[in-house]
């Protein structure tokens, strides 16, 4: 699942990102949304930094900032 989220974040994160919405286990949903946020922020980081502030805020979502600014 995670192969096949990854080629797809590619092409469209924000349709990754509401499709691992509807997943009914968190645990996907999480590895998911961090997949998507990274290989979004490979392509366009500032969006992507964007798009993650507006998350809950937690671990994850900080994580993921902090990644996504790395790579700026």
């Amino acid at each position: 699942m995670q192969g096949i989220a990854a080629r797809w974040a590619a092409k469209a994160p924000r349709a990754v990102l509401a499709w691992a919405g509807t997943l009914e286990s968190v645990s996907d949903q999480v590895q998911i949304v961090g997949l998507a946020l990274n290989r979004w922020a490979e392509t366009d980081p500032k969006a992507a930094a964007i798009y993650a502030l507006t998350t809950e805020a937690s671990d994850q979502r900080n994580a993921t900032i902090n990644a996504i600014v790395a790579r700026w």
